[in-house]
């Protein structure tokens, strides 16, 4: 069975938009949210990273999946994220 997704971009809207239109697509049927962590910037990782999380949280509570665009050079600012906050991985 195929399943229909949307594409959300962190670095465009803010995150308030982002939940908006997520709920509009799952009213409509899509099943899938796919954004990419790559073309953040490192002054902003922080902030994008939360909503992030955020998003990921607030998509899966409405019964949509998330897929994340990653690289090499992401997973580490990640783990310096996670580490920096305490947030042992």
């Amino acid at each position: 069975m195929k399943r229909l997704g949307v594409s959300v971009y962190l670095n465009s809207n803010n995150l308030q938009e982002n939940i908006q239109y997520i709920n509009l697509a799952s009213k409509y049927g899509f099943e899938i949210v796919f954004t990419t962590l790559i073309s953040i910037n490192d002054s902003n990782f922080d902030k994008y990273y939360n909503d992030f999380v955020n998003l990921v949280k607030y998509s899966n509570n409405i019964g949509m999946k998330v897929i994340a665009d990653v690289e090499p050079e992401i997973l580490k600012k990640i783990k310096h994220f996670l580490y920096k906050s305490n947030k042992i991985i």
